[in-house]
């Protein structure tokens, strides 16, 4: 076919080198630049799971960097947080702050979340690079906009 080439014994050996290599250049770069917790929680993700059925959804429904997740958030009945889950298509710093807020967020009162995104920053005593501060607030500002739907209809009348 117009286009296929055959690759050489050493392009094929140098691609596989490089693929090898990948890993631990990733996991450098990540404890250099990224503070523990987001190591962590990249390394070994959380998810809290929701009891029963979810008091709400809520997705990302646009990102700056194409970040795609999802949330489910439990409430229990005195207004605390007993539950999330979430499911991410994201870079590895959004991927982390998700797991890092499943388990952040657990007995948090939904009404005491307007600060969320400075307690993660401090969480992370903000080292992080600038550049992926979208990445490390995406998903507080996810679950800021899910809680907010779900007070706005539990205040609604016939809600």
């Amino acid at each position: 076919p117009m286009g296929s080439r055959l690759y050489s014994r050493w392009e094929v050996d140098r691609l596989l080198d490089a693929i090898e290599d990948a890993e631990p250049k990733r996991d450098a770069h990540l404890r250099e630049n990224y503070h523990d917790r987001i190591v962590d929680h990249f390394e070994r993700p959380r998810d809290n799971r929701v009891p029963g059925s979810p008091s709400f959804v809520v997705a990302a429904d646009e990102t700056s960097c194409g970040d795609d997740g999802e949330f489910a958030v439990s409430i229990d009945n005195t207004g605390r947080i007993d539950g999330v889950e979430y499911k991410s298509e994201s870079c590895a710093v959004s991927t982390a702050v998700a797991s890092l807020l499943s388990e952040y967020l657990q007995g948090r009162r939904i009404d005491d979340l307007g600060a969320l995104e400075a307690e993660v920053t401090e969480l992370l005593n903000a080292e992080f690079p600038e550049l992926r501060r979208d990445c490390v607030v995406g998903p507080v500002e996810v679950i800021q906009h899910g809680v907010a739907e779900y007070l706005a209809e539990s205040a609604a009348p016939n809600a």
